[in-house]
C-alpha cells in the first residue's frame, strides 16, 4: 500500500485546510504555541534537503535563522516594507547567505563540514551586536504587533498563525516538487557515495550548493516568520542552542520526508510545554528519553510509522487475501 503523487497531494492539501481552520478551533492560548512549531517545522525542512537528502551534516542553520529574522525585524520595526515583502526579503537574505557561505563550504565534507558550519553558528550572533544602529545590540529589536486588515476580524496572534501556515505551506509545496525532481534523485545518489555521483556524471557540487542554497531559504523564511510573530530578537536567541533545536526535530521526525520536519517541529515545540504542566523537572527528562526512544527504536523518525502500520495493513491484506484464495479453492 503506497502512497502516490495524487493521494499524497490530496492530503497535504486537506492537511493545509485544516490548518487554517484552526483559529476556530483550538483556543486562542494555544495558537502561538503552534505557530512556533510550524516556524521550527519551516527551518528544519531545509535540513530535510540539506542533511537528510544530500547527507552533508550542517550545524549552522541558525546563521540563516538568524539573518531571516533580523531582516524581516529591521524591515518592520522601521516601517519599510509591509510583512509580506518583509518575509519575501527574510527569504532572500538567507538565500544569498547560503550561496556565498556554500560554495567555499560544501567543498568540505563530513565533520569538517559541520565544525565550519558550526563556526558560522558561533560568529553570527557575536555579530550582531556590532551593528547596534540595526539591530539593537544586546538590547535587542522589538517589533510590532503584525494585524489582518480589519474586515478580517483576526487577533495579531491568529493573523501571525495565518501567514505562518500560508508561507509554511509554500515552503513544503517548494521542498516537496525539489525532492521529486532531479535534484532529489542527484541528492540520494550523492548522500549514498560522492564517487559513484560523480562517475553517473552528476555535478556533485553544483547539486550540493543548491540545496544548501535552498536550505537556507527556508531558514531565512522561518526566521522572518519567527521575529514578526516574537515581536522580539536578540542575538542570543540564535547561537548554537538553537541548531541543537533543529536537529532534535531532524531526528525525532524523520530525517529523509518533509512531513518528518513538521512533526519535529510539533515535538520540540509542544512535548517541553506538555512536560512543564506536568512538572519542571520533567521536561528535560521526557524531552530526552523521546530523543533516545526514537533513535534507538525508529531511526527513520516518528513518520516511519507511517510506513510501519502501511506495511502491516498490506500483510493483513494479503494474508485476508490468500486465505481466501484457499477457502474458495477447498470448495
Amino acid at each position: 500500500m503506497t502512497l502516490n503523487n495524487k493521494t499524497i497531494a490530496m492530503l497535504l492539501a486537506a492537511a493545509f485546510l485544516l490548518a487554517l481552520a484552526a483559529p476556530w478551533l483550538i483556543p486562542q492560548y494555544r495558537i502561538d504555541r503552534l505557530t512556533l512549531a510550524l516556524i521550527y517545522g519551516a527551518a528544519t525542512i531545509g535540513l530535510v534537503i540539506i542533511t537528510g537528502r544530500a547527507g552533508q551534516l550542517s550545524i549552522g542553520h541558525s546563521a540563516f535563522f538568524g539573518l531571516g529574522a533580523y531582516t524581516t525585524g529591521i524591515l518592520l520595526a522601521r516601517d519599510i516594507m509591509p510583512l509580506p515583502l518583509a518575509l519575501l526579503a527574510a527569504a532572500l537574505a538567507g538565500g544569498v547567505l547560503g550561496l556565498v557561505f556554500g560554495k567555499p563550504a560544501l567543498k568540505l565534507r563530513g565533520f569538517q563540514l559541520a565544525i565550519v558550519t558550526a563556526a558560522l553558528a558561533i560568529v553570527f550572533p557575536l555579530l550582531l551586536p556590532r551593528f547596534s544602529n540595526l539591530t539593537g545590540g544586546h538590547a535587542g529589536l522589538a517589533i510590532p504587533p503584525q494585524f489582518a486588515p480589519e474586515s478580517w476580524g483576526l487577533s495579531s496572534v491568529s493573523w501571525m498563525y495565518m501567514v505562518t501556515v500560508v508561507v509554511v505551506g509554500m515552503l513544503v509545496f517548494v521542498a516537496w516538487a525539489v525532492t521529486r525532481n532531479r535534484l532529489g534523485r542527484a541528492l540520494d545518489a550523492i548522500r549514498l557515495s560522492e564517487l559513484t555521483a560523480r562517475s553517473m556524471g552528476i555535478d556533485v557540487a553544483g547539486y550540493k550548493l543548491a540545496a544548501f542554497t535552498v536550505s537556507a531559504i527556508c531558514a531565512g523564511s522561518a526566521g522572518g516568520l519567527y521575529a514578526a510573530a516574537i515581536g522580539f530578537i536578540a542575538p542570543e536567541a540564535f547561537g548554537l542552542l538553537i541548531n541543537l533545536t533543529f536537529l532534535a526535530a531532524l531526528m525525532v521526525g524523520g530525517s529523509r520526508v518533509i512531513a518528518g520536519a513538521l512533526i519535529g517541529g510539533l515535538f520540540v515545540q509542544l512535548v517541553p510545554e506538555v512536560a512543564a504542566g506536568l512538572s519542571q523537572a520533567w521536561t528535560q527528562l521526557l524531552f530526552g528519553a523521546i530523543l533516545i526512544v526514537v533513535v534507538f527504536f525508529l531511526p527513520g523518525g516518528l513518520v516511519s510509522l507511517i510506513s510501519i502500520m502501511q506495511r502491516k495493513v498490506s500483510r493483513s491484506t494479503e494474508a485476508a487475501a490468500a486465505t481466501s484464495a484457499d477457502t474458495t479453492d477447498s470448495d
